[in-house]
Parts: structure tokens; sequence; C-alpha cells
């Protein structure tokens, strides 16, 4: 296990970003029947993955963390996307739901702002978790991180799928949130960054337990017939999958889906619920929801877009980080 090198891009985390955001737009794009809900389950690993990138790169390779400006970041980019959505739902055609005391709350208290654009969910809880992160840094409490990432690890697990077992519903805004999802994903990033090396498995055990772990997601779909948003064994699937990519970082450095992964894979998190409407929009303009060949393509179609639309963004900060340096 060679690992992540202090100072060194790692490639492979971006590689994995790549085919990440591609497995995004195919979770909430569905192909049609059987296949569908196939992709999407496997899908179900990209945003625990983003998470735990995030967690692992909340630290510089010197253990410091610049958490003001990260969350400035991230806070900027909740704030574009949310008026971005304000301003393209009554393009196709959307309802702007007109916000309560209750609907804040639940945007505050749970990171969803579901009367805006809820894929955006997201954006809000990663916000909250730099934030939550500061915070237990300042108070000295990050060693503490192991435990909070187990407790919030079994929660949502009990609130996902424990519940159902049980006859109970707890709502998704309850689990897929930043104190639960987002702490248990980002947390454990945030702890392997110093501690990754101590885990010793083999590449052909990682593999091993990544492919295991995916067909389990699949069984427990077919077992649960519903979806979680994320399943028991993505908790494992993930992180045999990171696991992998810290101990590779060279892997993929001469992939497309490389730069694809590392510049282009939060635009397109952002823009493809709206490129996606937009497309089904036409179709149905043109009496062609139910062609199965169209149902196939439109997702593929919406990446293909969404990539598109995003070189706009994504040379705009280019443009802006040049001006800076020089």
């Amino acid at each position: 296990m060679t690992g992540v090198s202090e100072g060194k891009r790692n490639y492979c985390l971006d590689l994995v970003k790549g085919i990440a955001c591609v497995f995004v737009v195919f979770m909430h794009c569905e192909f049609p029947g059987n296949t569908g809900i196939v992709v999407q389950t496997i899908s179900r690993f990209s945003v625990p993955f983003f998470f735990m990138v995030s967690g692992f790169f909340a630290k510089k390779s010197d253990g410091t963390v610049v958490w003001g400006k990260k969350i400035r970041h991230i806070a900027s980019l909740a704030l574009v996307a949310s008026v971005l959505y304000l301003i393209l739902t009554p393009i196709w055609g959307g309802f702007i739901t007109a916000p309560t005391p209750l609907r804040v709350a639940i945007w505050v208290g749970f990171n969803e702002p579901f009367y805006i654009s809820g894929h955006l969910w997201f954006l809000f809880a990663l916000l909250y978790d730099y934030i939550l992160f500061a915070l237990l840094d300042k108070l000295r409490l990050t060693k503490y991180v192991p435990i909070f990432v187990c407790a919030a690890t079994l929660l949502y697990i009990f609130c996902a799928q424990g519940a159902v077992l049980v006859g109970l519903y707890i709502p998704r805004i309850i689990y897929r949130s930043f104190i639960l999802e987002g702490l248990a994903f980002f947390g454990a990033g945030f702890w392997l960054r110093d501690n990754y090396k101590k885990i010793n498995l083999s590449d052909a055990a990682l593999v091993v337990i990544f492919i295991v772990s995916t067909l389990l997601c699949i069984a427990e779909r077919a077992f649960f017939k519903r979806d979680f948003g994320v399943n028991i064994s993505t908790f494992v699937q993930v992180f045999a999958l990171f696991m992998f990519c810290v101990s590779h970082p060279d892997s993929g450095k001469n992939n497309p889906l490389t730069k694809f992964g590392s510049d282009y894979s939060l635009w397109i998190y952002i823009l493809h619920p709206a490129i996606w409407h937009i497309l089904k929009k036409i179709i149905f303009a043109f009496d062609l929801s139910d062609n199965t060949v169209v149902q196939y393509l439109l997702p593929i179609a919406v990446v293909v877009l969404t990539f598109a639309v995003s070189t706009i963004p994504v040379c705009f900060t280019s443009m802006i980080k040049k001006k800076k340096r020089g």
C-alpha cells in the first residue's frame, strides 16, 4: 500500500469522482425498468463518496485546516446554486413553493431546500459538516470523530432500514442530513486522512469487498423493495472503494475522466437537474415520453449536455484563479 504522498494530487480519487458524477445523473435521471433500478441502486455510492473526499481533504498535508476558507467556498456555491434554480425552475415550467416558517425550519435544521431544488441538500449538508467540524476542531473534540461516525452510521441504518422492519416510518430528511449521512461519511474521510496507512488490506481484498458489497446493495433493494438513499452495504462499498483510491494515487493519471472528476463533477451535480427537466419538456412536446429508445438515451444525453454547459462556470472559475495568481 503506497498511499497518498504529501502534497501530491490523488488522480485515482479524481477518476472516481468523474465516474461518481455520471452515476449521480443516472441516479436522478433513471433508465427505464429494472435497468434503472439496478443502476440507481449502484449509483448510491456517489454522494457518500463525495462526502468522504471532502472530509479527507479538509486537512492539509501538515494537518492544518483553514475552515473559514472552506466554509466560504461551499456557502458561495450553495448561494449561487439556489439563486440559479430560483431563476431556472420557472423556465421549464416548474413551481417554486412559497417559503413558510416550517419549510424554512426544515431547510435550516435538515439542510433540505426542497422548495427550491431538492438535490441541493448535498451542498447544504456539506456546508453544515464543515461548520460542525470547525466547531469540533475549535473545541478539540476531533479525537472523538470515530465515535461520532459509528453513532451516525448506526442511527442512519436504524432510521432508514431498521425502522421499516419494525413498522415505523421515518422521513428521509431525518437521515439524509448533515448529522447522519453527512457526518458518517465526511467524518470517515476526515479520520482516514491520518489513519488509512494503519489499515492493512490487500488490493485483492478491497476489490472483493467492493464487488460483494455492490451485489449486496442490489440484494437489499430487492429485499426491501424501496430506495433508502444509502443501503447498509453502501457503507462497506464506499469504504473499500475509497481505500483503494488512497492506496493508488497515480491510477487514472492519464484518464480523461480524471480531469472530468477534478474540474467538472461539482458543477455537473449542480446543473444536471436543470438540463434533465428541460430535455423532458422537449421530449414531452414531441410526444416521445413513452419511446423506449428515448428513455434509454435521455440519461446519457443529460450527462453530455450537462458537461457541455458546465464548461462555462469551469472556464470562468479558471480565469478568476489565473487572475488572482497573476
